[in-house]
């Protein structure tokens, strides 16, 4: 798997754990631990780093779990360019996140 490939597959289930977090962290305290809790912190902790505009798209799109849709007239962008920052935010992932943690 490519870099951006590890990358867009962390940050689905990223989006999949905070769209379900209520339920999944009654499911962490009552059975066990799983590691998107770490992977969680890896991202959000990289991304205190980013440039502003990459991320607000973090916020909104993964941890928040919002449409494209919604970012582009939450963020006063065209679909076009929300697209441009989708594919921003990977390539800078992709330089910045250490994938051998």
């Amino acid at each position: 798997m490519s870099s951006e490939e590890i990358i867009k597959a962390d940050l689905e289930n990223i989006k999949y754990y905070y769209i379900r977090k209520y339920v999944l962290d009654t499911y962490f305290n009552d059975f066990m631990v799983n590691n998107i809790l770490a992977l969680t912190e890896k991202y959000n902790k990289v991304m205190e780093s980013a440039p502003v505009k990459l991320y607000h798209f973090y916020i909104l799109k993964y941890l928040k779990g919002c449409t494209q849709e919604f970012i582009a007239n939450e963020m006063g962008f065209t679909h076009t360019t929300i697209c441009d920052i989708h594919n921003s935010l990977i390539q800078w992932l992709c330089n910045h996140i250490d994938k051998d943690e």
